[in-house]
């Protein structure tokens, strides 16, 4: 099973490389064997007289990061500040809707069903007996013949939100006519 995820990895590796701007090569090889890409190729840490590359910003999607820059941040550390752009695609947030479809209830089934259950045969004497007993039964009954229905959605976009009652049944309307027609040649 193949992963559609994108790998960041960033990190002080502490391998320097046999120059300034390359990392040691196993970890070069490690990395590349998992199919990441180290993206940082100037020395990130500084001492007097030597510049090694020790930090790594290591990437699946090459193209997901950018503006990678090295700085030394006021030599507040022996390491510099590396800082990049990530784009990043945050999935829509799906909702779930249930409900029942009452239009298609059959209304004598039901109504034959309801007299035929203990509300009209045995009736609880306790008001608040008799509204649970109410509220189980019509919650059978209701499962019997309008099961509950779940739906996934993603919620409306926000600029819907403003837009008139007149406004959004028109969208609704347009909606409903397009789907036929996609599938007319």
């Amino acid at each position: 099973m193949e992963s559609t995820d994108d790998i960041l990895v960033c990190g002080d590796a502490n391998c320097p490389g046999p120059d300034d701007s390359s990392v040691d090569m196993e970890l070069s090889n490690g990395l590349d064997s998992v199919g990441l890409t180290q993206l940082v190729t100037q020395p990130t840490r500084w001492l007097p007289g030597i510049a090694n590359l020790l930090d790594i910003v290591a990437a699946s999607n090459v193209s997901r990061v950018t503006n990678i820059s090295v700085s030394e941040a006021d030599y507040i550390s022996d390491h510099c500040l590396l800082s990049a752009a990530v784009a990043v695609c945050r999935p829509k947030p799906v909702v779930n809707y249930t409900w029942r479809n009452i239009r298609n209830i059959d209304t004598a089934l039901f109504e034959d069903d309801l007299r035929k259950s203990v509300i009209f045969s045995e009736p609880a004497t306790d008001v608040d007996a008799y509204v649970d007993q109410l509220d189980s039964v019509l919650t059978a009954l209701l499962d019997k013949h309008a099961p509950v229905r779940t739906t996934h959605r993603c919620p409306p976009k926000k600029i819907s939100r403003w837009l008139s009652d007149e406004a959004t049944g028109a969208k609704r309307l347009r909606r409903h006519l397009e789907r036929p027609w996609r599938f007319t040649d």
